[in-house]
């Protein structure tokens, strides 16, 4: 999945960055950012969103979840475990806290720190994360002595 961004008022013609020939299984969402700011007659065809304001941002969740849905079939439970279950959990709780504090205006800091922690859990379900991690995560909740 392709999200081509480019700021509303400007004209495309100014985005250095060019689509190159898309695979057939990628998608792309094209958006126009700061909608608030006026939106250039180029592209209107292009979901406005603002972060300002929140235009859009719900209708661009949809797009992203169902790209993301045609991805995997209908009941994909069968494919992850408690533990990836538990850090895909980390990660919509983290991309939802870094929203809100993008809306409510929080230091950036904050912000990239809530995004960081959802980069970690998304290692923990793709296997950035090493199997010693894991162990010592496990060996954690017991006691071994002697």
């Amino acid at each position: 999945m392709i999200i081509h961004l480019v700021s509303a008022p400007d004209p495309p013609s100014s985005d250095p960055f060019v689509l190159d020939e898309l695979l057939p299984e990628q998608r792309v969402i094209l958006v126009a950012s700061k909608a608030d700011l006026g939106i250039h007659p180029l592209n209107q065809e292009r979901l406005a969103v603002s972060v300002v304001t929140g235009k859009g941002i719900d209708t661009l969740e949809e797009k992203i979840k169902d790209i993301l849905t045609g991805f995997f079939p209908r009941d994909f439970s069968y494919g992850i475990n408690s533990r990836q279950a538990v850090a895909i959990e980390k990660v919509l709780t983290a991309v939802k806290r870094g929203i809100m504090g993008i809306r409510e205006k929080w230091l950036p800091e904050l912000i990239s720190s809530e995004l960081r922690y959802g980069l970690e859990a998304i290692g923990e379900v793709i296997g950035f994360i090493s199997s010693e991690d894991i162990l010592d995560k496990i060996f954690q909740k017991f006691c071994i002595g002697k």
